[in-house]
């Protein structure tokens, strides 16, 4: 299981100096424990909440689900944890993705493929068809192809 499946926590993207506003607008949807994080806010809510929350907010521009959480020191070490994950679980070998890395204080930087037949950067990971690089979010929002 992953972390939102256990926890039912999630982020909510808000942009920047609408936080206060966000977070009243998701406590009146039903959302607990919202707090400030680093551009966005943390909440909890239950299935039928969050639906409610991912359809009827105007304050947030995205909420994310969160699928694990560990301590990134290196890019390297990052690219290792998102081969990891069973990405089977949320699209299938046709669809791609990408993940990307929201760091903030951090010594790790975003690294993207230098072109599309080069090894991936440890901020990227291939599809199951190994030869195409993707890049995506570590959420379960919708898949889309890098430009």
């Amino acid at each position: 299981m992953y972390l939102y499946q256990t926890e039912a926590r999630y982020f909510a993207q808000v942009p920047d100096g609408g936080e206060d506003v966000a977070a009243d607008e998701l406590t009146t949807l039903g959302a607990e424990g919202v707090r400030a994080g680093y551009r966005g806010l943390y909440f909890g809510a239950e299935r039928r909440v969050l639906y409610g929350i991912a359809y009827r907010a105007l304050t947030i521009t995205r909420v994310l689900a969160p699928l694990i959480r560990f301590q990134c020191h290196s890019p390297e070490y990052l690219y290792k944890r998102t081969q990891s994950i069973a990405w089977s679980d949320f699209f299938s070998p046709k669809q791609t993705f990408a993940v990307f890395a929201t760091v903030s204080n951090s010594a790790i930087r975003s690294r993207m493929p230098s072109s599309t037949n080069s090894a991936p950067t440890p901020a990227c990971v291939r599809t199951w068809r190994r030869s195409t690089p993707m890049c995506g979010s570590t959420s379960t929002s919708t898949p889309t192809r890098p430009p």
